[in-house]
C-alpha cells in the first residue's frame, strides 16, 4: 500500500476533535459522580448499583445503535447522543433524591452508547485498514488524557459533598456537552458522501465475527466495573484520600499503551498485544486488593491502565478489521457491548460478592481470575486476525514513507 492510500481522510480529525469534548464532559464526571450517588442515597451499595445501571443501559443500547447505525446517517445519531447528554447533566443537576438517580443514570447510559458507538463507526469506516490500529489508538489516546486530568479535577469540584458543589459540576459537564453538538455537525458535513453512507445494513443485532475479540473484552471489563464501580473504596483501601488519583494514573498507563500499542499492532498484530493487555489488567488487580499503600495504589493502577489501554486499542482496531464496510456498525455495536457489558456485570457482582461475606479485596481477587480466563481466547482471536489479513493483504502493508 502507498503512503498516499493510507493517508487518513479529513472526517478523522473531525471525529477526533468531538470525541475531545465527549470525553473532557465524560471524565470530569467519572469518578464525582460515584461520590454523588453516595451523597443522594447515603450509603456504600449504591456505587455499584448506580454505575451498573449506567452501564447495563448502555449495553441494550449500543446493540441497538448498532442497527441504526445501518440505515442511519452516522452523523445524526452521534448528535442524538450528545443532546441526551446535555440532557442528562442538566438532569443530574435537579435531581437529590434516591428514586429519580437511577433513572438518570439510564439516560445517561442512552445517551453515551449513541455517542461513541456513532464515533468509532464513522472511524472504523473512514480509516485505512493499514493503520487501523494507529487510528484506534489516537482515538482511545484522546479518551485517555482527559482522563488524567480531569477525574482528579471533578473529584477536587466536590470535595465539601454538598449539593451546591455538585452542581458545580454538573455546569461544566453541561458546557462540554453542548460543544458536542457543533463538532458532530462537522462530522456530518465531512460525511455526506457515499464513501460512507447509503451502504445499507447485514446481519441483525449481532456481528458474528467480532464476537470472538468481543470475548475477550467482556472479560477483561469484568475488573474494570469493578474498579470503577468502587474507586473510592479502593483509595481507602491504599490510604488515600482522592480516588480521582487511581483514575488519573490509569488513564496515563492507558495513554502509553495507546501510544505505543497502537502502531506497534498495525506492523505486529492485534491478537497477542490484546492477549498480553488482558494479562496485565489482571496483575494490577491483583495489586490493587493485596496492597495497603500509596505505592502500590499507584502502580496497580499504572499496570491495569496500561493492559487495559493496550486490549482496548487492539481489540477495537481487530473488530473494525474483521467484517466489511456494511458490518462496521454491528461490529462496534457489538464490541462495545461487551466491553460494558463486561463492566455492568463487574460494577453489580462487587456488591453480591460483598453480601456473601467477602471483603473489596476478595472481590478484586475474584475479578482478576475471571479476567485472566480471556487468555483462553487467544487462539480464536488469532484465528481471525490471520483471516482478515488473508482477504486483502495488500491493504495491511504498512508504508515506510
Amino acid at each position: 500500500m502507498t503512503s498516499q492510500q493510507s493517508r487518513l481522510p479529513p472526517v478523522v480529525y473531525a471525529v477526533l476533535l468531538t470525541t475531545l469534548f465527549v470525553f473532557m464532559a465524560h471524565n470530569l464526571a467519572l469518578s464525582a459522580l460515584q461520590d454523588f450517588a453516595k451523597h443522594v442515597v447515603g450509603n456504600e451499595s449504591s456505587l455499584g448499583l448506580s454505575f451498573g445501571v449506567f452501564a447495563m443501559s448502555a449495553v441494550i443500547f449500543r446493540l441497538l445503535s448498532g442497527k441504526i447505525l445501518g440505515k442511519v446517517n452516522d452523523a445524526l445519531v452521534l448528535t442524538a447522543g450528545a443532546l441526551l447528554l446535555v440532557l442528562s447533566f442538566g438532569a443530574y443537576y435537579v435531581v437529590m433524591q434516591e428514586h429519580l438517580l437511577y433513572s438518570v443514570r439510564a439516560l445517561h447510559g442512552l445517551g453515551w452508547a449513541f455517542t461513541t458507538v456513532a464515533l468509532a463507526t464513522v472511524l472504523a469506516r473512514a480509516a485505512p485498514p493499514s493503520r487501523m490500529g494507529f487510528v484506534m489508538g489516537v482515538f482511545a489516546a484522546t479518551n485517555y488524557v482527559t482522563m488524567i486530568v480531569f477525574p482528579s479535577v471533578g473529584s477536587s469540584l466536590v470535595t465539601s459533598l454538598t449539593d451546591e458543589a455538585f452542581r458545580s459540576l454538573f455546569i461544566y459537564t453541561i458546557l462540554l456537552s453542548i460543544l458536542v453538538l457543533p463538532c458532530s455537525m462537522l462530522v456530518w458535513y465531512r460525511t455526506r458522501g457515499p464513501t460512507l453512507f447509503g451502504l445499507g445494513s447485514r446481519g441483525g443485532l449481532i456481528s458474528r465475527p467480532a464476537l470472538k475479540p468481543t470475548l475477550s473484552a467482556f472479560l477483561m471489563c469484568l475488573g474494570f466495573g469493578a474498579v470503577l464501580s468502587y474507586t473510592p473504596t479502593i483509595a481507602v483501601m491504599h490510604g488515600s484520600d482522592n480516588p480521582g488519583l487511581f483514575i488519573s494514573v490509569l488513564a496515563a498507563g492507558q495513554l502509553v499503551a495507546a501510544a505505543i500499542g497502537g502502531p506497534l499492532s498495525d506492523r505486529r498484530g492485534y491478537s497477542a498485544l490484546a492477549t498480553l493487555g488482558c494479562l496485565m489488567t489482571s496483575v494490577g488487580l491483583v495489586i490493587a486488593a493485596i496492597g495497603t499503600d500509596m505505592l502500590t495504589y499507584v502502580v496497580s493502577a499504572a499496570i491495569f491502565g496500561l493492559g487495559l489501554g493496550l486490549a482496548t486499542v487492539t481489540l477495537n482496531a481487530l473488530a473494525a478489521l474483521a467484517v466489511p464496510q456494511s458490518e462496521k456498525p454491528h461490529a462496534m455495536a457489538t464490541l462495545s457491548a461487551g466491553f460494558d457489558g463486561g463492566i455492568t456485570i463487574g460494577a453489580f457482582s462487587v456488591p453480591i460478592l460483598l453480601g456473601f461475606g467477602l471483603t473489596t479485596a476478595g472481590a478484586l481477587l475474584v475479578s482478576a481470575v475471571l479476567v485472566m480466563s480471556a487468555l483462553a481466547n487467544h487462539s480464536p482471536i488469532r484465528s481471525l486476525e490471520t483471516h482478515a489479513r488473508s482477504v486483502a493483504p495488500e491493504q495491511y502493508q504498512v508504508p515506510s514513507a
